[in-house]
């Protein structure tokens, strides 16, 4: 028992280790802990993290200068963030869970935040109109979350997107807020696309016998949609498209095209082929190929049927004012009739009977209106003249 009792004296006496277990009070204190980021000049928020040194203790912290650093300041459990502009004081000490043992070493650090020095996210392109689609994409230093004005809602950005609906669209793009911090604080850039419609193509025949398909030795019918003003258009079947008129569609020829117009009509005798379409806008400049609204860049021209004949074919003519058809061209074809889309024959002589007899009425009413004045005159007078 003598025995054992000096061995445990012996150790506690080795260990720096009172009786009561309370440390000597010459123990040494315990390790500081380390703070991340060191000090320094930040523009934007900084994201404090500490790393315990000691077992049995706890990291305390204040961000005031004036008040004491003990137990009773503030307990570090997670990284946090500091938002405040200006100049930070911040001091940790780690505090021993066994009474009497010292205190580490304040560490302290010393931030300095600067505001509105980091840069905005940046939305490309630039605000503008554009037609059928644009593709929108943020460059930006940190993490990036967007919404259009169709969403309610923000997403975290990770490619480029398409915007491809017509009419005026807002593109509202910001960093993602750091944890802790309300989002709404974060500055949102604004970006306002103005998205026309695309130009597009779409080709319809009248012919009951070629399946309502463009053929040769028929007339079929070109529609256009999007124009923003007055253009030149021509069809092509050389295998360069656009870029050489010297393989227009036989019987054609490049004609003038307006959006006050959507049809124009066309014939042709060529052999069956690929045909492009083929528009110049911007005060004519360079042709360039028009996709049709199926997404093909061609559309096929067949071959005439069998009771069809290519010795007398119609010009190519501008059709009356019309919208654009339905996607199915078999649906806008009208069966071989024009009776929906033009003004029929009938149609015009009617207008034209209205119109001379109107004429011929007013005629009659200004006779009347000279023989009644002529018969106002005294009967002297009308001998006179007799």
């Amino acid at each position: 028992m003598w025995i054992a009792a000096c061995i445990l004296a012996f150790a506690s006496i080795a260990v720096g280790i009172r009786g009561d277990g309370t440390p000597p009070p010459t123990a040494p204190k315990i390790s500081a802990p380390d703070v991340d980021p060191l000090s320094g000049t930040f523009t934007e928020s900084v994201h404090v993290v500490m790393v315990q040194n000691a077992q049995q203790a706890q990291i305390y912290y204040s961000l005031d200068p004036s008040a004491p650093l003990n137990a009773n300041s503030t307990r570090y459990t997670r990284p946090f963030y500091i938002y405040s502009v200006g100049v930070v004081y911040l001091r940790a000490v780690a505090i021993s869970d066994v009474p009497g043992r010292p205190d580490s070493e304040v560490t302290m650090r010393r931030y300095e935040i600067k505001q509105g020095q980091r840069r905005l996210p940046v939305v490309s392109p630039a605000a503008s109109t554009f037609r059928g689609s644009v593709n929108v994409s943020i460059a930006s230093e940190d993490p990036v979350e967007y919404r259009t004005d169709m969403e309610d809602h923000f997403t975290r950005y990770t490619k480029p997107f398409v915007l491809d609906t017509p009419g005026h669209h807002t593109v509202f793009a910001r960093r993602v807020a750091a944890e802790g911090k309300d989002p709404a604080s974060e500055v949102t850039v604004t970006t306002v696309y103005t998205i026309t419609p695309p130009l597009r193509f779409d080709v319809s025949s009248n012919c009951d016998d070629c399946n309502h398909l463009p053929t040769r030795c028929v007339p079929f019918t070109v529609w256009i949609q999007g124009l923003q003003g007055p253009a030149r258009m021509f069809l092509t079947t050389g295998q360069l498209g656009c870029e050489r008129r010297t393989h227009l569609l036989v019987d054609t020829a490049t004609i003038d095209v307006d959006p006050s117009r959507a049809g124009y009509k066309f014939a042709t005798a060529d052999d069956p082929a690929d045909v492009h379409v083929c528009i110049a806008e911007d005060d004519y400049g360079s042709f360039a190929r028009v996709p049709r609204r199926n997404g093909a860049t061609t559309f096929r021209l067949g071959e005439a049927p069998s009771s069809r004949a290519c010795s007398t074919l119609p010009p190519t003519t501008p059709a009356p004012r019309v919208t654009l058809p339905p996607e199915d061209a078999a649906a806008y074809s009208n069966g071989g009739s024009e009776e929906n889309n033009f003004m029929s024959v009938g149609n015009v002589f009617f207008w034209t009977l209205v119109i001379a007899v109107a004429f011929l009425v007013m005629r009659a009413h200004r006779q009347r209106m000279a023989n009644s004045q002529d018969w106002q005159r005294p009967n002297a007078q009308r001998r006179t003249e007799s």
